[in-house]
Formats: C-alpha cells, sequence, structure tokens
C-alpha cells in the first residue's frame, strides 16, 4: 500500500505553489505606561473589537513596580489592526518584536500524508470484510490499529497548524512605576532592581482552576 514517495514529493510542490500561503503570526509588546487601569480598558476594547480574547492575563506586584503580562489570540487578518490600536496609546515602546513564519510546505504536506493515510485504513477495511480466518483478521485488525494511530496524530498535528495560522499571538508586557518612600519620607519611583521581589500574581488559567473546583 506504499505511495511513490518521489511522485508525493512533486505533487506537494506543485501544490505549494498554487497553495494560499499559510502564515503563522506572532508579536510581543513592552512599554510602560502612567496608567495601568487605563491601559488595561485600552488592551480590551481592542480585543473585543478585533474579534480576539485574552488567553492569559497575569499581574505581579513588585513593590516599586506593577508589572502585567498579557496574551491575546486574534484572527490573523486583524493583528496588525489590534497592533496598531493598541501601540497609539503608548508614548514609546521599550521592545517590539513581530515574527511571521511560513508554514505553507508543512501544512500541505501533513494534509498529504492524511490523504495517503485514509487510503490505506480503506484498503485495510476492505481486506478486514473479506477476511475468514481468525488468523488474517487479527492481523489486519492490527495494521488497521497502527494506522488509526497514525491517522490521529497526523490529524493533531494539521488542528495545531489550523489554529496557529487563523489564530496571531501577541503578548504584551506593561507596567506602571510606584513611588515608594525611602528612609526619609520622601516619595521616589524605584526604575532598576528587583530587591523586593516576587509578591503575587493572577491568572485567567488559575481562576478558571479555581472556579472549576469550587464547583
Amino acid at each position: 500500500f506504499s505511495s511513490n514517495s518521489e511522485d508525493v514529493k512533486q505533487d506537494n510542490t506543485k501544490t505549494v505553489l498554487t497553495y494560499n500561503r499559510k502564515l503563522i503570526k506572532e508579536g510581543s509588546i513592552t512599554f510602560e505606561t502612567s496608567d495601568a487601569k487605563a491601559t488595561k480598558n485600552i488592551i480590551d476594547k481592542a480585543t473585543k473589537q478585533f474579534k480576539g480574547y485574552l488567553s492569559e492575563d497575569n499581574e505581579y506586584d513588585y513593590g516599586y513596580r506593577i508589572q502585567h503580562n498579557v496574551t491575546i489570540r486574534i484572527p490573523s487578518e486583524n493583528f496588525d489592526n489590534l497592533l496598531t490600536s493598541i501601540s497609539q496609546s503608548v508614548e514609546e515602546m521599550d521592545d517590539q518584536n513581530i515574527s511571521v513564519r511560513d508554514v505553507t510546505e508543512e501544512y500541505v504536506d501533513v494534509e498529504a500524508r492524511l490523504k495517503s493515510k485514509k487510503k490505506v485504513e480503506e484498503r485495510y477495511l476492505s481486506l478486514l470484510s473479506k477476511a475468514h480466518n481468525v488468523g488474517d483478521i487479527l492481523q489486519v485488525e492490527n495494521e488497521l490499529a497502527r494506522i488509526r494511530e497514525d491517522i490521529e496524530r497526523v490529524e493533531g498535528r494539521l488542528r495545531y497548524l489550523k489554529n496557529q495560522v487563523s489564530l496571531s499571538t501577541l503578548r504584551i508586557t506593561y507596567y506602571e512605576t510606584v513611588e515608594v518612600e525611602n528612609s526619609f519620607g520622601f516619595g521616589k519611583k524605584v526604575g532598576d532592581g528587583f530587591e523586593n521581589g516576587f509578591k503575587g500574581s493572577v491568572s485567567y488559567t488559575h481562576l478558571r482552576a479555581h472556579e472549576t473546583g469550587r464547583n
């Protein structure tokens, strides 16, 4: 039941040339804000406007700085609009990284392998219907179990690629520097250092787990 690998490779190459490009877009930005609450409202509003959702929202209190780490999944066609909308409210970016990865060739290859394996499965099913002795039936069933495991594995990879292509990821880190009193009682903004350490975090994932356990 094996296919000619060279023929499959040539067919895949032709398909890639005429295929809609499958791109995975990801980005990350970091910036300081003078009003973390207002920034959160801007991010939430833009996320809803462009039909995305927050997959993660963590808050860390370092004493001298309140930091938020947010991860947004957004339809790929809306990624640039979301980034522009949020960036317009930022005075100065500390860091910005955008990457685009072309997975068209892998996408086409996975689809071709899935199609090929399903054809093999059909042939085994046909053999099973014609098998008459226990030995033949067991042998075909073992092969069917093996090919079905392969199909599930390939289907899982294809689902992952589809998800990553259809939804882009934007990771946002924004922080607000707060005043702390020094030994002389004067307020002071501390810009560097982690001497106060980590004090806590809140995430949607943890909240959902807590609610699930409570119900």
